[in-house]
């Protein structure tokens, strides 16, 4: 239908009872009708359209009104997804503002400030915690702290740093879980009093780091089946030595361990055999220290035994120089002899002839080196 381009409701009727409209009412003159119901006639039929135009009109105001209520709809829908969108981008960029700056975004607790500083470990040992890697205890030591202190913030988060794998290939990793502390001192090497200290806050932290409960209850375990084991309570210091030992390399062990398919293990078990080895390790690697440090001391001293069948000379004392020059007296006879205790045989300067005796060097009765003494001047007894 011919959409109405004027409203029907404005129309009037034409008067068809005048002349000009002769015309049209002509066409319905008959013997029966005059000009007079012919004008009603035409009243009539245009009466009847004009209902028609109306009805049409008022469904065609009705279908633009709902076409016009629709395309605001549409509008208000595109501008609703629009602003939903614009919101969306504004909370993602918030979330990612927060996620950059987390400490920025920490709400504020309502406490007091506390009286003893919190357990805080540095970034690294947290970082490496909460990926559930090896940490070394000495970062929950009071030291440990400390240093986590004087270094807080020093490293740039984003900052990267080049480093080189076990396989040998390189990566740039966060130079955050890169730095290690400079001052870390391995778990072995660990006072029992600073274990005792490091161990729960260690178990503290991992529980803070959502590790699984079964981790942190082994953890603890091999921890406490340490402690109550007969070794803590030894007099002899090598047994407390080794428990630490033990702790130190069974604890990195067992990560390395568990990460690869079929070799895990429960490390709340000691395995005594093990610990009877690392203490056997530990004693002759003590021993070889101790004879190490022993065999390398210099001394400004030096203990000087001739040997001789006949005659016995004391023991002499003399200052260990270049060409130390020193004199024996015996049953009134002496000599004065210059020597080296660096060259064997010696060297001296200056005229050198007849005998040659034989001597024993002891360097604080660990080392012995031969060498030989070669007379110089004075009266030497001679003996068969």
């Amino acid at each position: 239908m011919p959409r109405l381009l004027f409203d029907p409701n404005l129309a009037q009727c034409p008067d068809y009872n005048l002349d000009i409209w002769e015309p049209t009412r002509t066409p319905l003159i008959n013997p029966t009708t005059d000009h007079a119901q012919a004008a009603v006639v035409l009243t009539n039929i245009w009466n009847a359209q004009n209902a028609v135009e109306r009805q049409q009109w008022q469904a065609q105001l009705d279908q633009d009104a709902a076409e016009a209520e629709a395309r605001r709809d549409e509008v208000e829908e595109q501008e609703r997804l629009r602003q939903e969108e614009i919101d969306r981008e504004k909370e993602e960029q918030r979330k990612e503002e927060e996620k950059k700056n987390a400490i920025k975004y920490v709400p504020i607790p309502d406490r007091d400030v506390p009286t003893r500083p919190p357990v805080i470990a540095s970034a690294v040992a947290t970082r490496r915690l909460e990926k559930g890697e090896y940490v070394p205890l000495w970062y929950y030591t009071n030291a440990g702290l400390e240093d986590a202190t004087r270094s807080f913030n020093i490293v740039d988060e984003e900052a990267l740093s080049l480093i080189r794998r076990e396989d040998g290939s390189t990566s740039l990793v966060p130079s955050l879980t890169s730095k290690e502390s400079k001052a870390v001192i391995e778990d072995q090497f660990l006072s029992w009093e600073e274990f005792s200290i490091a161990a729960p806050r260690m178990i503290d932290a991992m529980s803070r780091a959502r590790w699984p409960n079964d981790r942190i209850k082994m953890t603890a375990n091999f921890w406490s089946n340490l402690t109550v084991h007969p070794f803590r309570s030894s007099r002899n210091q090598l047994d407390k030595n080794t428990l630490l030992l033990y702790q130190g390399e069974q604890r990195k062990l067992w990560h390395q361990a568990i990460s690869s398919p079929g070799h895990g293990y429960d490390l709340s078990r000691i395995n005594e055999q093990l610990l009877s080895q690392t203490k056997d390790r530990l004693y002759w690697k003590e021993r070889e220290r101790i004879d190490a440090e022993r065999d390398n001391i210099v001394s400004d001293t030096i203990i000087v035994t001739i040997l001789n069948t006949t005659n016995l000379y004391s023991p002499l004392l003399f200052p260990l120089l270049n060409y130390p020059t020193f004199t024996v007296t015996n049953a009134g006879h002496d000599f004065s002899t210059l020597c080296s205790t660096l060259a064997s045989p010696p060297i001296v300067p200056g005229p050198a002839t007849i005998a040659t005796y034989n001597t024993r060097f002891t360097m604080h009765a660990s080392r012995y080196i031969r060498t030989s003494f070669i007379r110089h001047s004075g009266r030497i007894p001679h003996h068969a």
